[in-house]
């Protein structure tokens, strides 16, 4: 299985890397299981990669430690923060308010959009985007990504929605992937019964 995985990319591959999103966990994990390790990475347009997973040290929980020339920091509100550095572009040509409404006052940090942490490691790990927020009237603020990206990562869930603006706690909507849920259903030996199979309690309490 695993000749057969570095065949379809011409067989002499040994890493590869990841950037534009993060690469669900399971997905990583089933790739290196495979012999194709991928290393997870962060950077964006202003700023080019500020983090990346080693050859010889790395994880697939996070976007691994700060490049050379890049310092990271998380703002109090969890923002992602990068030390202005040569690594860092020098603004958006024509547009001098939105280039000083990206950097912190006094320009010594640019500021990402995206929610993360650091780990105990010195790695970081994305979390979310700081517009993404969800305010609860409680004054928690709630990142919708990560938990709507562990929903979906359930085989009977195709998507998945977090609301909660202005409300004590979170609500999410779920879609249930049809053919999963009917594969699952004839597994368990489940009849249709007087309605569909969403309406079944046992595929509500197995999506529950």
């Amino acid at each position: 299985l695993e000749d057969r995985a570095r065949a379809v990319f011409g067989g002499a591959v040994r890493l590869a890397t990841s950037g534009g999103a993060t690469l669900p966990v399971a997905a990583a994990e089933h790739l290196d299981a495979l012999g194709i390790t991928v290393l997870g990475a962060y950077g964006l347009t202003e700023h080019l990669c500020a983090a990346f997973n080693r050859p010889d040290c790395y994880d697939f929980e996070t976007a691994g430690p700060p490049m050379p020339g890049t310092t990271i920091r998380i703002d109090a509100d969890g923002e992602i923060l990068l030390g202005r550095g040569s690594l860092t572009f020098s603004g958006y040509f024509g547009c001098d308010a939105d280039t000083r409404d990206v950097f912190t006052p006094g320009g010594e940090w640019l500021r990402t959009g995206d929610l993360g942490a650091i780990t105990a490691r010195g790695c970081l790990a994305v979390t979310g985007r700081r517009k993404e927020l969800i305010a609860l009237s409680t004054g928690k603020k709630v990142a919708p990504g990560p938990i709507e990206a562990r929903l979906t990562g359930d085989p009977l869930l195709g998507h998945a929605m977090l609301a909660g603006e202005g409300r004590p706690f979170v609500t999410a909507l779920l879609w249930p992937r049809g053919d999963a849920v009917a594969e699952w259903a004839a597994g368990q030996d489940l009849g249709n019964g007087n309605g569909s199979l969403g309406e079944h309690p046992a595929v509500r309490a197995r999506i529950q």
